[in-house]
């Protein structure tokens, strides 16, 4: 009887070693989140570290509406920054946690920041443009006393302006 559970043990082993390769080498993926989804994600994240030859006046766009919105950050000129942005402007943690709606939101989210902070400074560590998107890695100094925040803005681009801003932080 020992020898059968051993046996039977071993067998369920041996299939679950053959399914789990049968994912990785048929679909590429056996985790539970959807494979594509990361698949275009570590697409856009790790191939696209520079900018492609040859980019579309909307990939232009994209990567000139997130310049200014950075450049006017460090120039703590809070005008100039929320000119970039939609009125219906959304913030999201991500991947979908609403952080608040609205320029005028935005306004009193970064406002009194950019004017009290002394240190405040953004530095772009790395961009992806990518279409209508921009994928910015940026360390952010709130004081220079403290080691920077490294953190990932993701800016989609609809109607002229920014309308989304995705922050991943770690």
């Amino acid at each position: 009887m020992g020898v059968l559970k051993i046996t039977a043990w071993l067998k369920i082993g041996e299939i679950r070693s053959q399914r789990k390769r049968k994912a990785i080498n048929g679909s590429g993926c056996f985790f539970r989140f959807s494979c594509f989804a990361m698949k275009k994600f570590l697409l856009l994240f790790f191939t696209a570290g520079c900018l492609i030859p040859g980019h579309s006046q909307t990939d232009s766009l994209a990567e000139s509406l997130a310049q200014k919105q950075l450049n006017a950050y460090n120039q703590r000129n809070i005008e100039e920054f929320l000119a970039v942005y939609s009125d219906t402007v959304a913030v999201y943690q991500y991947p979908q946690q609403l952080l608040y709606k609205g320029k005028e939101a935005m306004r009193s989210q970064y406002g009194p920041m950019i004017q009290q902070m002394k240190d405040l400074h953004c530095t772009l560590v790395r961009r992806m443009v990518l279409g209508n998107r921009v994928i910015d890695e940026e360390s952010v100094v709130f004081d220079k006393g403290r080691p920077p925040v490294r953190a990932i803005a993701i800016y989609p681009i609809s109607g002229q302006l920014i309308s989304e801003v995705r922050l991943i932080f770690p």
